[in-house]
């Protein structure tokens, strides 16, 4: 059955994003893109900001004093227009850490220059559609209100921007290696005293805009800063103190020299050579300097395997290199240890995986990917493309993780929705044949267990959605899609509705038209789809994915079939046609009629919708018959669908002037929500009861308005608050 609404409460700390700077070149660390955590917001409130919030802070640099001069005094004049400024390098050469720099510096000089504080942006580890949710969670926006599609997201991102600048606190945004102007139209900032500083290894062009996209820029003040190869001593420098050397006889400042010729000024390949250097050190080498010279330009070069090979490889020792090549095979994300433990190294103490883990930041192959350093991230996407070339076996690790991440999902699913059918329900067919893992129901109730599996999940949000957008392949699409298809109850419940389209979207852009996942399970995902854009207001696309839902049920199963009719009826609902609606709410329970053996629930949900649609048409009588029947369908412990069918029977009994009845129609649907522990949805109930009672008893109103309060408050269901808020202000 589908879900017309989602029932989680708002997700606490798992949409936080860290941030880590890590090395950056022109001070020694290559620094691509990458290094820059995905997305990071600072100073985004008045207390943050009052708090001092800034850019992380780059190590030092190496020379650069002209072109930080230059990008000093595009802030400086800055103040009354946005700016656009662009930082060009050839790869390696250090816009990223050099725009950092500058970010860095204008904070230090003046921390009220940008009052709404730094957002960052790494185009080079994410999509851009990523980018621009993951930047509104940073930025405080509350998970409901972070939009599926990617138009709605960049038009809630431009809100969140105007808020900043009516505020009077203009902010400043690094946008990395964004591949075109479109890219990296979204985070342009265009109010007054804003600043984009845009990092990129080639040149942008906005001409290539559409009228619209160079109407957005068209009042922003372009500037531009080129940064040229290090002069060679200020590379020797550069070099020496990456490296951690000190040379002193002839035959090492040869070396040095050797090695500095060799980079040719370019920051990106100095610190990777200075890197060989330092991991062999690490690693014993009682002569680290000589061992990686003889590997430049000795008899032990390899031709055709670069520097940034031998410094991803060269010092690693054995035992740590085979993990860091598994490793590099799995998407670009953060990698938990409980992951590393079942994927990568089978069986494994999760005590010992993360001495191993610490070993490889040790020797700068991956970072912390937050700052409890609980998760571990490659310090740079380019260091990890070049571990995974080397070897075979990617495929066998990817399905490992994919396998790893149903086993979650399924444990998820049996308690968020453990009375949801799945398709392999039907069909017996699964991707994943054993591998799910029993439900933690525990101790404490379903509120409990739910809040378990959603704290085994929440650290791996990112990692799962990565693992699903990289088996969006033929050899995968078939396992990609289940693992879809089970982790709705998780994404659902929480309110993760950008990662439903996110990975919805590239599997069924994919997978429509081929033989690689069957049509019962493609209109499943589609009305997954279809939900997420309801719940966003994009009722055409709604329409049409719920739509493609019923062509693909068809012929397959009932339960399918009905599941999709539901699916579409609710986005006719949605549109505000309650006769089309209840036209199509019958078809669905017709639907309903035909799956054998009979399944009660789907046709209590099915008899519940078409009641809701029959009151609004004011057939009071049919609705009534339909809703009596509705709560002989459910089992005692289906607290969800027996508290909706009540607080639908409440709203009834008070359009037939029977208050009495209707109240306690909705305290038993109060009971059944308690019983979940969902305090948003006894909450809505409240809302119900105000509703029916604000013309008779106004005071009576205010009351359950101000429970209702309490009750979105301790769920952090924020906009429902808000609502309720100004309701009271306003006398009810």
């Amino acid at each position: 059955m589908s879900d017309d609404q989602f029932d989680g409460q708002r997700p606490r700390a798992s949409h936080e994003v860290s941030n880590r700077a890590g090395g950056v070149s022109g001070n020694g660390t290559q620094v691509q893109a990458a290094t820059i955590g995905a997305v990071h917001f600072h100073g985004g409130g008045s207390e943050a900001a009052a708090a001092g919030f800034g850019p992380f802070a780059p190590p030092p640099f190496v020379d650069r004093e002209g072109p930080l001069a230059r990008f000093r005094s595009v802030v400086e004049e800055g103040e009354e227009y946005a700016t656009l400024l662009t930082v060009v390098a050839e790869p390696g050469g250090g816009a990223s850490a050099f725009a950092l720099k500058g970010l860095f510096d204008a904070y230090r000089r003046d921390r009220g220059r940008f009052p709404g504080g730094f957002f960052f942006v790494n185009l080079f580890r994410e999509s851009t559609p990523v980018a621009v949710g993951e930047l509104l969670r940073a930025a405080g926006v509350d998970e409901r209100d972070v939009p599926a599609t990617q138009e709605a997201r960049v038009r809630r991102l431009r809100r969140t921007y105007a808020n900043l600048v009516q505020e009077g606190r203009p902010f400043a945004v690094l946008v990395d290696s964004p591949a075109t102007p479109y890219d990296l139209l979204p985070f342009v900032a265009t109010g007054p005293g804003c600043l984009t500083v845009v990092a990129t290894s080639g040149a942008l062009d906005p001409r290539t805009l559409d009228p619209e996209g160079r109407a957005l820029i068209r009042h922003t003040r372009k500037r531009g800063i080129t940064l040229d190869g290090l002069p060679p001593a200020d590379a020797e420098r550069m070099f020496l103190a990456e490296a951690g050397v000190d040379p002193v006889t002839p035959r090492e400042r040869a070396m040095v020299a050797d090695f500095v010729a060799g980079a040719d000024g370019n920051p990106g390949r100095i610190a990777d050579l200075a890197l060989d250097v330092a991991m062999r050190a690490l690693g014993g080498d009682p002569d680290p300097l000589a061992s990686a010279h003889r590997e430049l330009v000795g008899p032990a070069t390899v031709p055709g395997l670069g520097p940034r090979d031998r410094a991803d490889l060269g010092g690693l020792p054995e035992e740590l290199r085979g993990l860091a090549v598994a490793l590099a095979r799995l998407p670009d994300t953060d990698l938990g240890v409980g992951m590393v433990a079942d994927v990568v190294e089978r069986g494994a103490d999760p005590a010992r995986v993360r001495e191993r883990l610490d070993a490889l930041v040790a020797y700068r192959v991956l970072g912390p990917a937050s700052e409890d350093t609980r998760r571990y991230r490659f310090v740079s996407a380019a260091r990890r493309r070049s571990l995974a070339e080397h070897g075979a076996g990617g495929a066998g690790v990817l399905r490992a993780a994919l396998t790893h991440y149903f086993g979650l999902v399924r444990a998820a699913h049996d308690v968020l929705l453990p009375h949801r059918w799945l398709q392999t329900d039907i069909d017996g067919s699964s991707a994943f044949p054993g591998a799910g893992l029993p439900a933690d129901t525990g101790g404490g109730g379903r509120a409990a267990a739910a809040a378990r599996v959603r704290g085994l999940l929440d650290p791996e949000r990112r990692a799962l959605r990565a693992v699903v957008l990289a088996a969006v392949e033929p050899d995968e699409l078939r396992a990609a899609a289940e693992l879809c298809e089970v982790a709705w109850a998780y994404w659902f419940t929480g309110g993760y509705f950008t990662d439903v389209v996110d990975t919805h979207s590239a599997l069924l852009d994919r997978a429509l038209g081929t033989p690689h996942v069957d049509p019962a399970r493609l209109a499943r995902l589609c009305v997954q789809s279809s939900i997420a854009h309801r719940r966003d207001g994009e009722l055409a696309r709604a329409r049409d994915r719920a739509e493609r839902a019923v062509e693909l049920a068809e012929g397959t199963h009932p339960l399918a079939e009905y599941t999709a009719r539901e699916a579409l009826a609710d986005a006719v609902w949605a549109g505000g046609d309650s006769a089309a609606a209840a036209d199509r709410f019958a078809e669905a329970l017709r639907a309903a009629l035909d799956i054998e053996p009979r399944d009660d629930r789907a046709l209590g949900i099915a008899e519940r919708k078409l009641a809701r649609a029959r009151l609004e048409l004011g057939r009071l009588d049919a609705a009534e018959e339909l809703l009596i029947g509705a709560l002989g369908r459910f089992r005692d412990d289906d607290h969800q669908n027996l508290a909706r069918v009540r607080t639908v029977l409440g709203e009834l009994r008070a359009r037939q002037g029977c208050l009495a009845q209707a109240l306690a129609e909705w305290e038993r649907a109060v009971h059944h929500h308690t019983v979940l522990g969902d305090r948003r949805r006894v909450g809505d109930v409240y809302v119900v009861r105000a509703n029916a009672r604000a013309g008779s008893d106004p005071s009576a109103a205010r009351a359950d308005l101000e429970i209702a309060l309490e009750c979105y408050t301790d769920a952090e269901a924020v906009r429902e608050a808000e609502r309720v808020r100004a309701r009271l202000a306003e006398g009810v």
